[in-house]
């Protein structure tokens, strides 16, 4: 527990000081001891940024299971349980490379190094697209 909460507060610190010049709030969730139970195996994890929510469900040794929710801006130093610490991580960097992915593919369609399938191009909204990659993508 105290590994946990001074991690939280390094973490905290660090972010206050690089930001001591700027009136940013810190922004993340503090995992602190949420676990699963002793045993206990992820079966699936769902995750959802909008609504920033990790769902993990998982089974124990004695044939039971659950959902434990913790939420999507967790910062993931802060978990002190390993299992969840992971599926925190690999939530949110499979994220990013799926926003990764579309803003590449955006960009490579308005710099016409991929075309659109025919079937697509009356469903494709140029200004929203390049509205979403400004604000996503820059």
């Amino acid at each position: 527990m105290a590994v946990a909460a001074t991690a939280g507060m390094i973490v905290a610190l660090g972010v206050a000081i690089k930001n001591s010049d700027r009136a940013i709030a810190f922004q993340g969730s503090y995992c602190g001891q949420t676990s699963l139970p002793q045993g206990a195996q992820v079966v699936q994890v769902g995750a959802s940024a909008m609504r920033n929510t990790i769902t993990i469900s998982y089974s124990t040794p004695d044939g039971g299971s659950g959902y434990l929710t913790v939420p999507f801006d967790t910062i993931a130093a802060t978990c002190s349980d390993p299992m969840i610490r992971s599926v925190v991580t690999g939530a949110q960097r499979g994220h990013k490379e799926v926003i990764e992915s579309m803003c590449r593919y955006v960009a490579d369609v308005f710099a016409g190094r991929v075309s659109l399938p025919l079937d697509k191009v009356d469903h494709f909204d140029v200004n929203y697209a390049r509205q979403w990659y400004e604000t996503t993508c820059r």
